[in-house]
């Protein structure tokens, strides 16, 4: 078991990791930022972690473990069938709904290719554990390409503005109706609306055969 004192201690430099990239990019992020805000020292740091992106990778580990709980407490409370189009309908509100929770870090870190690739490690991770059932067993694709497609797809589809090819963060002073709304902030119903259409649609589609 491990020792409450290291438990308190990394909580504590996730914590501060987090708010940290919610005011400012990860690449502007020291170390020693990092240790002041969680009131430890450097030494302590290097204790449990190589470097921030060590620390962040230990954080997309707990949001994984978030996004599962999530989804399987709306598994177990959801009235509808249970089938794959249910099941992928949850999955992506678990995610809509972590990514919700920390908007501005996410913002801050899909700046970053490296820190894109820890994203996209993470829906791939996540997608490789959802179990799928009711999918038929042989495919028209390999179920790893297929997922490497929708892990960067999905993060494609949330981070863009509509008709702009843009990220979802620029362009936000058009009168346009879209994921946009007149604060520039996304308009998370639509998001979520237009997520669900699209799931659905994949699912009904040839690709998931």
């Amino acid at each position: 078991m491990t020792d409450k004192r290291i438990l308190k201690t990394k909580k504590a430099l996730k914590s501060a990791l987090i708010e940290l990239v919610s005011e400012k990019p990860f690449d502007n992020i020291s170390v020693t930022e990092i240790c002041t805000l969680a009131n430890t020292g450097r030494i302590t740091f290097y204790t449990h972690y190589d470097d921030k992106y060590d620390l962040l990778q230990d954080i997309f580990s707990d949001l994984k473990h978030d996004v599962m709980m999530d989804y399987k407490a709306r598994q177990a409370e959801s009235k509808e069938p249970d089938n794959t189009k249910s099941r992928f309908l949850n999955l992506i509100d678990s995610i809509l709904d972590l990514m919700g929770k920390y908007s501005a870090a996410s913002r801050n870190l899909s700046s970053n290719n490296e820190l894109l690739f820890l994203y996209y490690q993470f829906v791939l991770e996540t997608l490789d554990t959802f179990e799928l059932s009711a999918v038929k067993s042989k495919r028209r694709y390999d179920k790893d390409q297929l997922n490497s497609f929708l892990a960067l797809g999905f993060w494609g589809f949330i981070h863009t503005r509509p008709s702009s090819g843009k990220p979802a963060k620029e362009n936000t002073n058009s009168g346009k109706a879209n994921i946009i709304n007149n604060t520039g902030d996304i308009d998370k119903n639509k998001l979520r609306r237009d997520a669900h259409m699209l799931v659905s649609d994949l699912i009904d589609s040839v690709i998931m055969e």
